[in-house]
């Protein structure tokens, strides 16, 4: 691993990875078809609390980054925060069905999605 991104004073570490002791395995269906119902008798009851507000509600903030991008964005780009404020500028819609379907495939004992072709989790390389 090499951190950080500007180069400079560069930090080596080894990195290790976990190999799989899967020997043979069928290709995993396509989501569509696991997610394909929709979720409208689910017994869950979901509350989206704190889900971010839009960027087409909040006009000044898109207004803020791109009066500011010309002059700001090569020290955004030098602080490693450049993608992060881009990142904010865009629209994440939320698809109610699919979040239901991955909370009904949740397994709080194991912290992991259970999926036809086994278990799954979010990891650190997932978050970047």
């Amino acid at each position: 691993m090499v951190s950080p991104s500007t180069g400079e004073n560069l930090t080596l570490r080894e990195a290790f990875f976990i190999k799989s002791s899967i020997k043979h395995s069928t290709p995993p269906p396509p989501l569509f078809s696991i997610f394909s119902q929709t979720t409208t008798n689910s017994p869950l009851q979901v509350k989206y609390n704190g889900w971010r507000i839009q960027p087409k509600l909040q006009p000044e903030w898109n207004n803020w980054v791109t009066k500011l991008q010309p002059k700001f964005e090569s020290l955004w780009i030098k602080t490693g925060i450049y993608h992060a404020i881009k990142a904010s500028t865009y629209e994440i819609k939320r698809d109610d069905d699919l979040m239901l379907q991955l909370a009904n495939r949740w397994c709080s004992k194991t912290n992991t999605f259970v999926f036809p072709w086994g278990e799954s989790t979010i990891t650190l390389e997932d978050i970047k």
